[in-house]
């Protein structure tokens, strides 16, 4: 068969780019469930669904249908369900929904006026884990009065530094709290309060517990930007405790080890140092000594910092090994890096070449002209697309555009293998020359 004939790219080709996002796990490590976003040519609208593979190869299968946005997908602890977010009809604002694994309709558990962002299932399968900001009050009522509605935001008062965002807009006056929704009911209940603070990354212990989450507590949290603490409270609400035991700086996702002693997170040190690498700490979370940043003397940064005209790249919370020695984190956006905390080893994997190199205590497997992958961890194992800009073969390869996912275990001891496991096949751009 003749070489297709090449061509420059022109911005028809956006179209036929699709991004993989939000790649989770089944409990049993049998099957992969993901994301695709599309966008629609006549409407310029975004739209996705979700998709289930098996882990140990064959075809991916569309899971979810139709023209609206479902992400976040969360397996139940059972492996029965998935909790996803979707704007099926007509929600301006995503609501949770459960779908069974081995067929059947989505239900839609939650009607929460808000912006939603779904974490995860308590260990026991009882409640999901969300942090949610309310609709402002004014918003609401201007929906319920049509005069008011046709007449549109007359006038916007703030009373904070921060009041837009890029690709966002105009801030709510509300703050992002944590809630905890009853899995089998939907009602939900905000267990974090605060009129000019947020609450965000909160992770359940191993054992359901207690809820750890990062909050800037300070008086003027726009003003105070790298203000962050980390505090542990009861998973059903009540009393925070603030960990001491950490340094000024910034910091976000946390992950709890698996015997619950440890806390995981990426941060800086320090105020007014935006250069800085972002680095993996640990913590004890009962303060019995200061945080660690293992990461300092390597010049690393942890998270996936890049834009493209398709979207950024998705970081994820660092990786523990079964057995707490060792972890797994993104280095910028195209590594992977382990450190084995008791030898203080640190291995990079840049997907160069098919070679297998020790990290801590597991092996991990190269996956060849990738550039490298970067990992979220499911109950005992890890997974997540990879994207990257870049050239292959002379051609433009998709711009962020992941067809390959990486799935690893992460067995007793801390073994495990990253392998590809699935293949999405949207429509490639091999027949554009790499001209930028």
């Amino acid at each position: 068969m003749p070489a297709p004939k090449k061509r420059l790219v022109t911005a028809e080709d956006l179209y036929s780019l699709q991004q993989l996002s939000n790649v989770s796990i089944s409990p049993d490590g049998g099957h992969v469930a993901y994301r695709i976003q599309r966008v629609d040519r006549k409407t310029e609208k975004k739209y996705g669904n979700l998709w289930i593979v098996p882990s140990g190869g064959g075809e991916p299968r569309q899971f979810t249908h139709g023209n609206q946005s479902d992400y976040s997908p969360s397996w139940s602890p059972d492996g029965n369900t998935i909790a996803f977010l979707s704007s099926r009809a007509g929600n301006d604002n995503p609501q949770i929904h459960l779908i069974p694994f081995d067929g059947g309709e989505a239900r839609k558990l939650t009607s929460i006026d808000g912006e939603i962002d779904l974490v995860g299932w308590s260990p026991d399968g009882r409640k999901l884990l969300c942090t949610i900001r309310k609709t402002d009050t004014e918003e609401l009522e201007r929906e319920k009065d049509e005069q008011k509605k046709k007449l549109g935001v007359v006038v916007r008062h703030y009373t904070r530094l921060f009041y837009k965002m890029d690709g966002y807009g105009y801030l709510p006056h509300e703050r992002t709290h944590i809630w905890v929704v009853d899995a089998r009911t939907g009602k939900g209940k905000q267990i974090t309060e605060g009129a000019v603070h947020d609450e965000n990354f909160p992770v359940y212990s191993p054992d359901g517990r207690s809820i750890a989450y990062i909050s800037n507590r300070t008086e003027d949290p726009d003003a105070n930007v790298e203000h962050d603490d980390i505090f542990v409270m009861p998973a059903d609400g009540g009393k925070p405790r603030k960990l001491n035991n950490t340094p000024l700086g910034a910091k976000f996702f946390l992950a709890f080890s698996p015997d619950g002693k440890w806390l995981a997170y990426f941060g800086t040190e320090g105020e007014h140092l935006d250069y800085q690498n972002t680095s993996l700490w640990i913590v004890p979370v009962d303060g019995s000594e200061p945080a660690r940043n293992l990461t300092k003397k390597y010049d690393l940064h942890t998270q996936a910092d890049i834009i493209t005209d398709f979207g950024a790249a998705e970081t994820v919370a660092p990786v523990w090994s079964n057995d707490g020695k060792s972890y797994l984190f993104p280095g910028g956006s195209s590594r992977v890096h382990g450190f084995e905390a008791d030898r203080h080893r640190w291995q990079e994997y840049d997907g160069s070449d098919r070679r297998r190199r020790r990290a801590g205590n597991g092996l991990v497997r190269q996956i060849p002209k990738t550039g490298g992958v970067f990992l979220r961890r499911d109950a005992r194992h890890a997974a997540s697309p990879f994207a990257r800009v870049g050239r292959q073969h002379g051609s433009l390869s998709d711009a962020h555009q992941p067809r390959l996912f990486c799935l690893g275990e992460v067995a007793q001891g801390g073994r495990g293998l990253v392998q590809r496991r699935g293949r999405h096949r949207p429509a490639r751009l091999d027949h554009v020359p790499a001209q930028f």
